[in-house]
């Protein structure tokens, strides 16, 4: 399917506009194409999405994450993990090394999701490569300042993405905050505080650590028929508040509550 018309017609609905009757044909039958191609010293020969067609051009380099992209942030589900495991080894290896933070935490944020994180770890010391700490500790599109764009906001955004919805596991969808299985990042970070993040007129605080996942509501507004719920990879939920309540690491899913839900305060 194509999210990016699936947007495009759920804001449609939201705001009464029409748009072409075949956008929703479009949508549920687009096209990628799986092609073999070889990887490796070994020229081992797996099969990936095609970055375009008639690819793939004899190790020609890409110039972003273009293909990630379908697991990190269009969210694609793969039938296949292999697949989808697949695409991140084969074209992290055409991705230029002096390239765009922009990619690289793309791919971190794909790694973590398959839990593949000695993958994603590996990709942490870039993050402070783009800086220029000979200047004003701001951030470079390329790694040796070849294309001389400072302030390279765009990279300094990938950044924050990798912590927030990488290590943090942090994803929106149309119908809850997910939160995907957190991680740590490596260099003896030893916790991860996620403050203030927005959801339905709540404010929600997130802290991860090694062990456990812990949220409260930090501040709400105009939610009087607006309760927030969390419910566990056992399908429980429980109603969240400003009191701390803690999960072990796993995927979680906050939402709008719908029925009589449990209260705890650990698990």
């Amino acid at each position: 399917e194509n999210k990016i018309i699936k947007y495009a017609l759920s804001g449609s609905e939201l705001l009464n506009i029409e748009i072409p009757s075949n956008y929703s044909k479009i949508a549920n039958n687009m096209y990628y194409p799986i092609v073999p191609v070889t990887i490796g010293p070994n020229q081992d020969l797996i099969y990936v999405h095609a970055e375009f067609e008639n690819w793939p051009k004899n190790g020609q380099l890409i110039n972003q994450a273009d293909v990630a992209l379908l697991q990190y942030p269009l969210n694609y589900q793969f039938d296949d993990i292999e697949l989808a495991k697949n695409d991140l080894f084969y074209y992290e290896s055409l991705t230029p090394k002096n390239g765009y933070y922009t990619g690289q935490s793309v791919y971190s944020i794909a790694y973590l999701r398959l839990g593949i994180n000695d993958e994603a770890n590996r990709q942490w010391p870039t993050v402070f490569e783009h800086i220029d700490y000979n200047g004003y500790n701001i951030w470079k599109e390329t790694i040796d300042g070849t294309h001389h764009h400072y302030n390279f906001l765009t990279g300094a955004g990938g950044y924050l993405q990798s912590i927030l919805n990488g290590y943090g596991g942090i994803q929106y969808t149309k119908d809850y905050l997910m939160i995907y299985k957190q991680q740590i990042p490596p260099y003896n970070v030893k916790n991860i505080h996620l403050n203030g993040i927005h959801y339905l007129n709540h404010t929600l605080n997130i802290t991860n650590n090694q062990y456990n996942t812990s949220i409260s509501i930090k501040s709400s507004s105009n939610v009087q028929h607006n309760k927030l719920c969390i419910t566990d990879n056992n399908n429980h939920s429980y109603q969240l508040s400003t009191n701390v309540i803690s999960f072990k690491l796993q995927k979680l899913k906050i939402h709008l509550c719908k029925t009589k839900t449990k209260t705890k305060t650990t698990y």
